[in-house]
This record gives structure tokens, C-alpha cells and sequence, in this order.
């Protein structure tokens, strides 16, 4: 399966303690060889949010907390998204789950 135009989005709003949470995330997936880029929604000021995502939105106006992650399609130009919570670590390689997922309309 092509991974071209797909990435990992994840949001974190509000208290520092989910910009970490979401530094967490994105470690993990380099830890495990994650190609996709990342994508993070985001109003903290933390330069090294910049550095570890491949790309920082601010959150789009109209859409409430936990419905940020609905926005993904719209506003970053990809054409999949898989959503992680940031409060959720990668323990293993996730282009088999979107290998998994090819087809559905998940």
C-alpha cells in the first residue's frame, strides 16, 4: 500500500502537560521507523512541538476540543489521516495497521 498522502495527526490544547504527552507520541514513532509525517493540532507555544511534528496547526475556528481531530482532512491536505490520542505511545510500527485498514471506509 502507497503511504503517499497519508499521515498521523494527533492534538494537543490547553495545559503543557498534553504538548508532553504529544512530544511522547512523536517520539515513539520515531523509535519505530515511522515514515508517515505528523501532524499535530496545537495552541502551546513549544518550539520543540515545531521540531518533532512535521506539521503545527492551530486549531481551526468552529470546532469544539474534542472534535479537533475531525478537521484533519480539511486542513492539512492529505488525503488519509490515522488519529492517535496523544496520550498513546507507538510500541511497534503502525504502516501495518494502515495496511490493515486499506479498503475500509474506516
Amino acid at each position: 500500500m502507497s503511504l503517499e498522502h497519508t499521515a498521523v495527526l494527533t492534538f494537543a490544547t490547553g495545559h503543557a502537560k498534553y504538548a508532553t504527552m504529544a512530544k511522547a507520541l512523536a517520539l515513539s514513532l520515531d523509535l519505530n521507523f515511522c515514515s508517515i509525517p505528523k501532524v499535530i493540532v496545537t495552541d502551546i507555544d513549544d518550539p520543540e512541538l515545531a521540531r518533532l511534528y512535521d506539521v503545527v496547526l492551530l486549531p481551526p475556528k468552529g470546532y469544539d476540543h474534542w472534535f479537533i481531530k475531525l478537521c484533519g482532512l480539511e486542513h492539512t491536505g492529505f488525503d488519509r489521516i490515522l488519529v492517535i490520542d496523544g496520550d498513546s505511545l507507538a510500541v511497534r510500527p503502525i504502516e501495518p495497521v494502515l495496511e490493515q485498514l486499506r479498503g475500509s471506509d474506516f
